[in-house]
């Protein structure tokens, strides 16, 4: 062996040999965050008063996809059916005054049935949901404004 050889080999085992000693870290998964049971209620409320439970979610123009921010709302909603085990909801779907009125209606029934759907994936019984579309027809502000138009674009939920 060369002598440069044997010098540049002793040199890297001299520095490998004098490096920290790195400790490896066991990565540990964070606990999964239990969540509390909610017991069913032994006395029915009102209607009026689990409707005042129930929020409303809201949806972009032209779309019906549920948003992340809604998404939190229909957990709440999600939550009033395990408090209240009998209670059946009909799910109202929305539009603005943009559009014909078949365009609407058809719009109005694709946000009512993801509302229903997202319920479902949360565990809410598909039988105690039910779906209309009113399209235009109900709106909550009847200005032809955008700012009025944002509100009318939603899913509304009736205690039946």
């Amino acid at each position: 062996m060369s002598k440069k050889l044997l010098l540049v080999l002793v040199a890297f085992f001299m520095v490998m040999g004098c490096q920290k000693k790195v400790a490896k870290v066991e990565e540990k998964l964070p606990e999964p965050v239990v969540k509390e049971a909610v017991a069913p209620v032994d006395t029915m409320p009102s209607s009026e008063a689990i409707q005042g439970k129930l929020q409303t979610v809201h949806f972009d123009f032209n779309k019906y996809v549920v948003r992340a921010d809604d998404g939190k709302i229909l957990e709440a909603n999600a939550k009033v059916f395990t408090v209240y085990p009998n209670v059946s909801v009909l799910i109202e779907g929305n539009t603005c005054d943009v559009g014909t009125n078949e365009y609407n209606m058809a719009l109005g029934e694709k946000r009512a049935n993801a509302a229903k759907d997202y319920l479902v994936k949360l565990g809410v019984n598909a039988e105690r949901l039910s779906t209309i579309s009113y399209g235009e027809e109900k709106p909550v502000d009847p200005a032809h404004t955008e700012a009025a138009r944002v509100q009318n674009r939603r899913a509304d939920f009736k205690v039946k």
